[in-house]
């Protein structure tokens, strides 16, 4: 579906998260030798897909209240840790190449939250500017 949208977008979600969640079910003996072939080439599909949709990501770390609600996933605080650090270490993996940033813990206003937010926004679009001057001053010619 992100190669079909033929834009960028913004998305609550992105190939590591369902990667991350993929990785929190697997234990060291409930895959069989095919189950991890699959799994090498999905978490690789997760890596190319990411790192050709996305031009940052920003992990929101848990730090609000946890509500159970009818059509949500259970509020399990055990388990969003484990998720948690798995997604911050796909996160900082060499392979992902996006940028990314995260809101830290402390942060549970939705004033700083959205501040948080606009600070990545803004870092990324100083990033950019940054490489595309760079090629343009290594020659590159724009059309």
């Amino acid at each position: 579906q992100y190669r079909k949208a033929g834009v960028k977008f913004i998305s609550d979600r992105t190939p590591l998260d369902a990667l991350a969640y993929t990785m929190a079910d697997v234990q060291r003996t409930n895959l069989s030798e095919a189950d991890v072939g699959v799994f090498e080439k999905y978490r690789e599909d997760c890596f190319d897909l990411t790192n050709e949709n996305f031009t940052n990501i920003i992990l929101v770390q848990p730090g609000i209240a946890y509500v159970e609600r009818e059509g949500k996933a259970g509020a399990n605080k055990a388990y969003m840790e484990h998720f948690n650090a798995l997604a911050f270490g796909l996160l900082a993996c060499e392979e992902n190449k996006v940028a990314h940033y995260y809101i830290p813990r402390e942060v549970t206003t939705i004033e700083r939250r959205i501040a948080c937010l606009d600070y990545a926004d803004k870092k990324v679009v100083q990033n950019h500017a940054a490489k595309v001057e760079a090629l343009r001053e290594a020659g590159e010619v724009w059309h």
